[in-house]
């Protein structure tokens, strides 16, 4: 599929995400959290998050991801302790 990679290294994985319009987004297993992460240098970006993608995807409601992002070198982080049902994650300028 196009924009998308991934390779599973140990117990650790890690799936990027993107297109050449946009900054990839790199989600990645690190022990029982999740580390989404995104280029510091694509300023603007916003990460969202959902619950269920809809039909039409127009009607698919968003919302700010909870807790606050940080900086890990070149790339802005926000970690994630997965619980209950699985989330969708997006970047929204």
């Amino acid at each position: 599929m196009p924009g998308i990679e991934g390779f599973l290294v140990s117990n650790e994985a890690t799936l990027t995400f993107g297109s050449p319009a946009q900054p990839m987004l790199t989600v990645r297993q690190v022990g029982a959290e999740v580390v989404i992460a995104w280029p510091a240098a694509a300023g603007g970006y916003v990460l969202e998050e959902t619950a269920a993608l809809a039909v039409p995807p127009a009607t698919t409601t968003w919302s700010a991801a909870v807790g606050t992002p940080g900086t890990a070198g070149d790339q802005v982080t926000l970690t994630v302790t997965p619980a209950g049902a699985g989330k969708y994650y997006r970047l929204r300028k």
